[in-house]
């Protein structure tokens, strides 16, 4: 995924990574292709929009579904992904 961010912040020893709106179009359009194709009640995880180690709660607000592979990809290594999940779910949290 080649994204172009607009800002960078450290946080708890995450990286939090803006990416541009092109891209997040883009990320959007691609997700609701894979959550259509993947989803089932048998593999879904709950995911902390904010994580623990960043302040986040176990409050409802802080908490979605995601299919039990992106759930895995989102806590994998790529600061790109992560970045553009957390964008993604961040209204949601509110």
């Amino acid at each position: 995924m080649d994204l172009i961010f607009d800002n960078i912040t450290p946080i708890g020893g995450v990286l939090l990574v803006k990416p541009s709106k092109e891209s997040i179009k883009s990320f959007k359009k691609r997700m609701l292709i894979e959550w259509k194709k993947c989803f089932s009640w048998n593999n879904v995880n709950v995911h902390h929009i904010t994580p623990i180690r960043c302040g986040g709660t176990d409050h409802i607000n802080n908490l979605c579904l995601l299919h039990e592979n992106c759930h895995r990809q989102v806590h994998s290594n790529s600061v790109q992904l992560i970045a553009a999940v957390c964008k993604l779910l961040k209204p949601y949290a509110k």
